[in-house]
């Protein structure tokens, strides 16, 4: 019997089986050109720093470089988010459906993206509202272009962000279909949320809009609306005030005393009655007496919102992405202390997350995050791996636990650039387990270690995390935060060698001999990637350049040793893959920065850091429990978030 599986269709040939359709085809051709935005986005801002450095030499520069770059940042955020979406790859706080397999796993993602992408839907149904309001004001980003339209990114990634984790919910279109009506239903309550006042809230606040252009008209001698329109608008307004709050409560609030007399001397009041322009008065001072009291701007009940919460938490632990669980929480908060989805003047409620997302992502000293992370993604793509795990082995592989030694070296450089673990480990866990079960350290003991290894250089300049910290910090410069770093630094990594040292002690690993030649081949072999810290430090340090073209001028020499000097990379093959790969994952990062930035907000909204310090300086008076509970703390933050997140919400 032979073992070879059937064929079903011998007649197809190999190409008529891999040819694909006219759908996948346009697929793939939006795929590549959404690849190539992001490609170009980052080669320009590359680029833009680099030149204005150099034209600085000569007292001269490009207008508004600095802020365009800030722009490019926020649109590599949000379309670096998109494609993180579209492959799936946005960061998760749980990995449950690993776990799971079958219906259950099916399910558990079905439940888990709903909600998320119900929830990311939101996020993109009150930036739209921002940047609508944005666009009636007249505020310029450079010269005569308007600031909304580079506003107007945030929902349009956020909103890509939303339907590509929905098409994730479900591999067929039964399934997707049966997801849309989760999201319906949870839009639908976001909009009328038991116990809220939404309805009333947005018919006075459309009234407003309305009447306030009939007004602003009639004072500019022009003519907006129509007298009779004027009255089914108030009309319109009474009925909804009736149907929420009943007509006998709502008819006790017209009074004299509240009336609006805003229409008296006016052409409406030539051709309506006196009657009804009394009517519109009272009513319009009821509706604003009502909406500015105590009921009408009371919070959702508190079932409401612990009830959202836990669906929230549910769908975390199902697999949805982190800044759906931050910017969820966040809108969850906003939206139950604010009474809804929109406040009494009509603004969404959390429209604050917008400002957030565009405030956090133009920062001025943030373009340097994935200029660095980029410089990283090159190292981490070309051959520098091999030649600094053969450089620190050639150095420190003869000493006892040289191998472990030289994981916390290697792993400390690459993070440095990389800023992300994760990215270390994929870089270098292949090269550096099979390094350590060879030295005969355990297969346990080297997997742990590498693993924990990855997070080593979190604290050397140029490392995002450090950025990050000087962002958030109102007191701290760059430079300030990049020299603090190098002590704690240095403990963790000694601190984990010494442990390296200990496992190599205890599981009996064989000891090397120094090859001087070896070493010395080595250091040459790499010396280039070598340079690449002092790069960074000169420019940061030599006064010469700021953060963010220092960190361009890193991202461009290791573009240029990968691809040119060591030719690791092709460049029309590999380096675009290199970028996209890079955009997505800062992307991924900058979307949960931005959230975290409206959780801190509403944090100091209800004033939990002034609470908190008051109960420590009431129970902490010892200054060593102080630092332990303070690390129980910190510790307790780092088991459910992540870095990033942690350093956007607790610095504060």
């Amino acid at each position: 019997m032979s073992d070879a599986p059937a064929q079903s269709n011998p007649q197809k040939t190999e190409n008529e089986v891999a040819e694909p359709n006219g759908w996948q085809r346009a697929l793939s051709i939006l795929r590549s050109g959404e690849n190539g935005i992001l490609v170009l986005i980052l080669a320009a801002l590359v680029a833009l720093p680099l030149v204005e450095a150099l034209l600085r030499q000569f007292e001269t520069g490009i207008p508004g470089a600095s802020i365009i770059v800030q722009h490019f940042t926020l649109i590599v955020g949000m379309l670096g988010g998109a494609v993180a979406a579209r492959d799936n790859r946005l960061l998760s706080m749980s990995a449950l459906p690993t776990f799971l397999s079958g219906k259950t796993k099916r399910m558990a993602i079905f439940v888990g993206f709903s909600i998320a992408a119900a929830i990311t839907f939101v996020m993109f149904d009150g930036s739209l509202a921002f940047v609508r309001d944005a666009m009636g004001m007249d505020d310029m980003l450079l010269g005569k272009f308007p600031r909304w339209i580079m506003q107007a990114f945030i929902p349009f990634g956020f909103g890509l962000v939303a339907v590509r984790i929905w098409l994730h919910s479900a591999e067929h279109w039964q399934g997707r279909l049966g997801s849309l009506a989760v999201i319906g239903l949870c839009f639908w309550l976001w909009n009328n949320p038991p116990g809220g006042m939404d309805s009333v809230r947005r018919s006075y606040a459309e009234y407003m809009q309305r009447t306030d252009a009939m007004q602003e008209a009639f004072i500019d001698d022009k003519v907006v609306g129509t007298a009779e329109e004027l009255w089914l608008l108030s009309e319109s307004l009474e009925r909804e005030f009736e149907k929420q709050l009943g007509a006998e409560k709502f008819g006790a609030m017209l009074s004299e005393d509240t009336a609006d007399p805003r229409w008296d001397g006016t052409a409406f009041a030539e051709t309506l009655s006196e009657d009804q322009l009394k009517e519109i008065s009272l009513v319009e001072g009821a509706a604003a007496e009502f909406m500015w009291s105590e009921e009408a701007t009371a919070p959702l009940p508190s079932a409401v919102i612990w009830l959202a919460l836990i669906v929230l938490v549910v769908a975390t632990i199902l697999g949805a992405p982190v800044f759906v669980t931050l910017g969820g929480a966040a809108a969850i908060l906003f939206w139950g202390s604010r009474g809804g989805p929109i406040t009494a003047d009509g603004l969404s409620t959390i429209a604050s997350l917008t400002i957030d997302q565009y405030d956090l992502n133009t920062n001025p000293t943030l373009p340097a995050v994935p200029l660095f992370t980029l410089a990283g993604y090159f190292l981490a793509e070309g051959g520098a791996s091999k030649r600094l795990v053969r450089v620190f082995q050639g150095l420190i592989g003869w000493f006892r636990g040289g191998s472990a030694i030289m994981t916390c070296f290697v792993c400390a450089f690459f993070t440095t650039f990389t800023g992300a673990s994760g990215v270390t480990i994929l870089a270098l866990g292949g090269l550096l387990l099979p390094v350590l079960i060879s030295s005969k350290l355990t297969e346990r003991h080297a997997l742990g270690f590498v693993t924990s290894a990855g997070a080593l250089g979190s604290l050397f300049p140029p490392c995002l995390t450090l950025i990050l910290y000087s962002i958030r910090s109102e007191n701290v410069t760059i430079q300030e935060i990049f020299l603090g770093g190098l002590l704690p630094g240095l403990v963790l990594v000694g601190a984990m060698a010494a442990l390296g040292i200990w496992l190599a002690g205890r599981d009996q690993v064989e000891k090397q001999k120094f090859d001087s030649s070896e070493a010395g081949t080595a250091i040459w072999e790499a010396k280039w990637e070598l340079l690449l810290p002092v790069v960074a430090l000169v420019g940061l340090f030599g006064g010469f350049a700021t953060p963010v073209e220092t960190a361009a001028m890193t991202a461009c020499y290791a573009f240029i040793i990968e691809t040119f000097v060591y030719r690791d990379l092709k460049f029309t093959k590999d380096v675009p893959r290199v970028m996209t790969e890079c955009g997505l994952v800062v992307g991924g990062v900058l979307l949960i920065l931005g959230v975290a930035l409206g959780v801190t907000n509403y944090l100091v909204d209800v004033e939990a850091a002034d609470r908190a310090l008051d109960w420590a300086r009431e129970n902490l008076n010892n200054k060593y429990v102080f630092l332990l509970v303070l690390n129980i703390f910190l510790i307790a933050v780092g088991c459910i978030m992540d870095v990033y997140s942690a350093i956007i919400i607790v610095v504060p």
